[in-house]
Parts: C-alpha cells; structure tokens; sequence
C-alpha cells in the first residue's frame, strides 16, 4: 500500500473498519466583532476588541464608551453643574453629554451648590451662641432646611455660650480663653498688650504696692500689685483695706493714725430722703440658715404723709443676699408703716405662727394714748399698713402701760415648737405706778390671746422704776445651757435716786412667771441718776472663760463730765458666784466716755470674732462724739481679752471708727452681721442716722485680723 495516497488510505481503513462522515457532524459558528468594558457600564471600548461566536465575559457589542475606564462616563449621561467643586451637583442645571465637562459632575445630590461646606456628606455644628463657630460635640446635618439659623460650618468653639469666645476672637485680659488656643491672658502670645495694666512690687504681699513699677500685665498676674497705694510695703498689716488701730500707726495708709473713717467703709446702705433718720435702730437675724443675716431697719420717726409731720414709723426687711452696694433702700420692700405717733419698730421674731416663715414683731409704744401694741408681721407679707397686714396683735386694753417698749426674741422657750418673745411694757402698774413689767408673748397666743397680762410676766418692784424699758439676752452666763436675759429698771434706787438696776435671769422664769426681781441677780448704779441699764447687751466669750460676758451700759453716768457716760464689762460665772446685789463699781471692766454728752454707751453691742482670734469682740457707740468736729459720732470697738479696771475708753479701745462729717452720728445703731462675705470673721452693722441731711447710711464694717 505504498503507492496510495491519504485518502486511498482513509478509504481502505473505512472499508476494512468502517466510519462516519465527519464534515456532516461538525457545525461551523458566526463570529462576531466584541469590545471590552472594563468600567462595566455596559459601553465599550472602540480600542479593545475580539471575535467570538457568543459574548466573553468583561466584552459587549458597542463600542460607544468614551473612558472605559469611568464607570460614570458613557453616552447620553446627565452631567449636573458642580459650581463649590464639593463632589455634589445641582439638580436643577444639567447637560447630556459622554464626556464629564469640567465643573459637572453625574450626581445631583447637592442642597447648596454655592457652598461646598453643605452637601450630603458634611455636617455642620451647633452654634448656640452665633459667633459663626459651632461645638465639635454637636454635629447637625449640613443639608437640614435650619442649618443655617441653628449652626456654622467650623466646629472649633471652645465656649458655644459665649460669642465673643471663638478661635479668630481677639485675646483679651479677662482670665478667659478667647481665641481657643488653650492659653489665657499672659501666657498666650497673642494677648492684646492694650488690655494689660501696670503693675507694682508687692513685698509683703497683702495685695498693694509700693510705687515701684515691674511691667505690664493682664490682672490675672501673680505677682505684684495693680495699685501703687501701700505706705509701707514690708508690713502685711498696713494697707488701704486695713481697720485703723488707735495707735498713731497709719495702719490703712489714708494719713490718719488714730481713727478710721466711716467714708473708707466699701460697704452699706443709703436712702435718698433727707430727715429720714436711716440706721439709727438696727435688728439682724439670720432667718434663712444661709449665714447671711437678715436685716430689720427701722425708722421711728418716718412719716407715710408728709403733711401731717407724724411720727409713724417705718419697718424695712433687707435680705442678706442683697448686694450692701450703698444702694437706696427708700423705697425698698418689703416695708410696713404705723399709723401716727406710732413711732413704730420691729425686731426678728423666729417663726411664731409655726407656718415655716420668719415673722417680725413690731412695737408701739404711743399707740392709742400710749397704750402700746405690739404687731405680728409675716415677713412673707406685702408692704403696707401695719394693721392692716399683722398677723396678730397684742396690747393691754384702756391702760397706759406702754406694751412694747422693748422686744426681745427668746426662741421656743416652752417647747410647744413655736418661737416666743419677751416684751417690755415699761409703766405696767401691777396695782402700783409705773413699775413695769416683762411679759412672754407665746407662739401659743397667735390667733388665740391678745392680751399678755393673762399669761406669764414679771412687774417692777417698786413705783417708777420702768422694769422692762430696755431688755437684752445676756448669753449663757452661768453655763448651764440656759439663755439669761437683762432687764433694766432704769430709775429704779439701789444706788441712789434713779441710780437704776440691771435684773440677770434665766429666760425660763418668764415663763414660771413666779420670779420677783429682788430675787434676782441684780447690778445697780454706781450714783445717782446714772440711770443704769440705758443699754444693755450680750458679747459672748470675751475672756474665753467658757461663760457669756454682757454690758450694761449708763449713758447718764459723770466720771470725770457731765453725762460722759459708763459702760460696764461682767463676766459670766455661775449664778452662786454673783451676790444678789451688785454694784457697777465692782464690775470687771469699766469704760468712761472722754466728753460730756457724747452720747457714750447708748448703743452697745458684741458683734462676735471680728479678728478670728477666738474670743469674742464688742463696740461702745458715742453717737454724739465730736473728735474733729461736731457730732462725728464715734464706734469704739475692744478686742476679746483679760479686761479689768477702770479705764477712759479711748485710752484703752483697739479702734475707733468716726463719722464723715459733722453731725453724722454714727454709732446710734448697730447689730452683729455675722459673716456677711465668707472670710472667716465676723462683721458689724454701723448705723450713721444723721449722715446727709439726716438721710443717714448703714455701714458694714468686715471683721480684720490684726497684729
């Protein structure tokens, strides 16, 4: 089979084995032209094609693609303006086109396309305060309808309650943060050197400086002084807001060693009206558990209608919250008025009707032909008249007994859960004339009783001696826990005609009503007519004993003058150790005024720690002290201490306060203040009623350490 050709071959192996026709079984395809779509937008490349029988994968039919590597570019696409550039485009301008033009983009998702700071995909910030600068930590989506009303673009605020805090605002001395930058006054180098004052060597420290300049700086500065007004830049204790010690040193730089100046006081009140006698009847109470006392003022003489030239008398509450600014309290409220020739007064009386609100207690000594009332005032209540808006009302009808002379809260001497009060009516006859009497007026009688001779008191022992005139609580004198009280009977005998007595006993024999005076301890005038017990007061521990100590004081008694006055130191002691009578001459400690008529020891009052030294602190008012003029008036104050002997005041005081002005006559009216600004010491109220034209002005003297 050498000589047959390949398809003899075949042939010969088909007959010998037999076969099919292959060319019928095979079926032959139409190829077709496919372009590649990389993007996969079903558009092809016209650069990248194959044939095939059917479509591969990653090919299509057309090859219209004009960027088959852009999924968003192919033919016949909506391009929509992107003017901000931000990615999102606006809907409402567009055109068809393959190719993406410049500045379009194929979305249209835009909700601002003039700010590139909103679209979907920005948020923007709360900005509470409107500067334009929002918080990081309040996110609001940029495209909602109110963005633009409720916050800004940039979160970088620091202080989103503050519009003048943001991180372009201008660095300012105010011990703020205002640009953001982490850094306050001095320490950021973009201060505004405009802002920043001089500043002087400050020594000793305590605040003012010497005139010694060291730069400019913001206040927040700790070194130095922002004033140049020390006089001596190496003692702590001299400076401008120094209390003068009556020592000839110039403790508080204002070229006077001797006495300190009303005006210098930075703290007070004032009223407009000339004549109105302001300051000169003091009460204060810390009524709200603060730490703050709460002032009563009264004005005796006040007239509701100045025609008439009336003495009815006005009641102001001052809120210890009040700012003692020197504002104008002449139309302060609350405030209550008597009716004419009341001359009327009030003084805190705890809460007496039980209702969970302080009440004051106001008297009337000249009511209805001196009769005398005294008025229960809600401090809740609207200003008014007195009558009209007292809760309740005292007064022994049809005699001329003057009920509420003095008044004096006691707290809840009966434990019934509601405060009582003692009050004086100080020409109770008893069967006699005008021995006086000292009646407790219960929490109890509020809408029940009015007329305090049915309950417990105690009358004067002998005719015209006016037992309860003038009453005061003396402290724990003998240590037992018990509150004492004074009582005074100022023209009582014991020491010669109308040489008066101060009564001591414990506040719980008001309430037996049993006691008799001359059962009591008793301090009596030193002569005649010294009138004993004009003023009387309770100055806590002076000597630090671990007993109350009181004054008395005797506004009529001749020393050396006329009328210079007396007031007597007692330390407390238990009862045992006091003889039943007493005569001043013996008193622990005796103070004289210097002049005749000065008014000494008409006002008398402790007014706590002053100088944090642990011993309590008392003041002696000379109203009428003349030390550079004419009727200055003068407040004589003693530190705590071992007091003993007989000294003139002056000699012996630790500081005097004096009037402004001639006729000023500071020092008829002062109370304790407690801590009024939270240093540690105690303050005092300094009534000045003839301060202006009888405008007068209250002055809160802070307490001071001293040397």
């Amino acid at each position: 089979m050498m000589g047959l050709s390949r398809v003899h071959t075949l042939s010969f192996w088909c007959v010998l084995f037999g076969c099919s026709d292959s060319s019928k079984d095979v079926e032959t395809c139409e190829e077709g032209v496919y372009f590649a779509d990389e993007d996969g937008d079903g558009f092809g490349s016209p650069y990248v094609s194959t044939k095939a029988c059917e479509i591969p994968n990653g090919f299509v039919a057309n090859n219209t693609d004009c960027d088959d590597f852009d999924s968003t570019q192919f033919p016949n696409q909506v391009w929509f303006v992107d003017v901000d550039g931000d990615g999102f485009g606006d809907g409402e301008t567009s055109i068809i086109g393959c190719v993406q033009p410049i500045g379009y983009v194929h979305n249209s998702d835009d909700c601002d396309d003039r700010d590139s700071s909103r679209n979907p995909d920005q948020d923007w910030y709360h900005d509470q305060d409107g500067d334009g600068y929002g918080n990081a930590d309040l996110p609001i989506p940029s495209c909602d309808v109110n963005v633009l009303e409720l916050a800004a673009s940039d979160g970088t605020d620091c202080n989103d309650l503050d519009a003048l805090i943001h991180p372009m605002a201008n660095e300012v001395c105010d011990f703020l943060d205002n640009n953001c930058s982490g850094m306050t006054d001095n320490d950021d180098p973009l201060i505004d050197v405009y802002t920043q004052v001089p500043f002087f060597q400050d020594l000793d420290g305590d605040g003012y400086g010497s005139t010694e300049y060291i730069g400019h700086f913001c206040p927040s500065f700790s070194e130095g002084s922002m004033n140049n007004d020390d006089c001596d830049d190496t003692n702590i204790m001299v400076n401008p807001a120094q209390v003068e010690m009556y020592d000839e040193v110039d403790q508080n730089c204002d070229g006077d060693g001797l006495w300190h100046n009303a005006e210098d006081i930075q703290f007070g009140f004032s009223h407009a009206n000339s004549g109105s006698q302001f300051g000169i009847q003091l009460d204060a109470f810390d009524i709200e558990g603060d730490s703050l006392t709460d002032l009563v003022i009264s004005q005796p003489i006040f007239t509701w209608n100045e025609q008439t030239e009336t003495n009815d008398g006005k009641v102001i509450w001052v809120s210890g919250t009040q700012e003692p600014d020197f504002t104008d309290l002449s139309q302060q409220l609350p405030f209550w008025y008597g009716e004419p020739d009341d001359a009327l007064y009030g003084i805190w009386a705890g809460d007496m009707d039980g209702d969970g609100v302080a009440d004051i207690l106001m008297g009337s000594r000249n009511k209805n032909e001196k009769e005398g009332a005294v008025y229960l005032v809600s401090s809740d209540a609207n200003s008014g008249l007195v009558t009209e808006k007292a809760l309740w009302s005292w007064t022994i009808p049809d005699q001329d007994y003057r009920v509420g002379s003095s008044l004096l809260r006691i707290g809840d001497v009966d434990a019934d859960g509601l405060d009582d009060v003692v009050m004086g009516a100080s020409h109770f006859d008893n069967g006699y004339n005008s021995r006086g009497g000292a009646f407790l007026l219960r929490g109890s009688d509020v809408g029940v009783q009015s007329d305090p001779s049915t309950g417990s008191w105690i009358a004067g022992s002998s005719n015209g001696d006016q037992f309860g005139l003038h009453i005061s609580r003396a402290g724990d004198v003998d240590g037992d826990g018990i509150e004492d009280i004074l009582a005074s009977s100022i023209y009582a005998d014991q020491g010669g005609t109308s040489s008066g007595s101060v009564y001591l006993f414990p506040v719980t024999d008001v309430l037996a009503g049993t006691v008799v005076p001359e059962d009591m301890v008793q301090f009596y005038g030193e002569v005649e007519s010294d009138k004993a017990g004009t003023a009387l007061a309770d100055v806590g521990d002076v000597n630090g004993d671990g007993y109350d100590d009181f004054l008395i004081g005797s506004k009529d008694h001749d020393e050396v003058y006329d009328n210079d006055g007396a007031a007597y130191l007692i330390h407390g002691q238990p009862y045992n150790d006091f003889d039943l009578l007493n005569s001043l001459s013996n008193a622990d400690a005796t103070f004289i005024g210097s002049t005749q008529n000065d008014g000494f020891a008409y006002d008398i009052e402790g007014v706590g720690d002053v100088d944090g030294d642990g011993l309590d602190d008392f003041v002696i008012g000379s109203y009428l002290a003349d030390p550079t003029g004419s009727n200055h008036g003068l407040v004589i104050g003693f530190f705590g201490g071992q007091h003993s002997g007989r000294h003139n005041a002056d000699d012996v005081s630790d500081f005097m306060i004096r009037g402004n002005a001639n006729n000023t006559r500071l020092g008829r009216g002062i109370a304790r203040a407690g801590d009024q600004n939270g240093d540690g010491l105690d303050d005092v109220w300094l009534g000045a009623y003839g301060y202006d034209s009888y405008r007068g002005r209250i002055y809160l003297l802070h307490g001071f350490a001293h040397q």
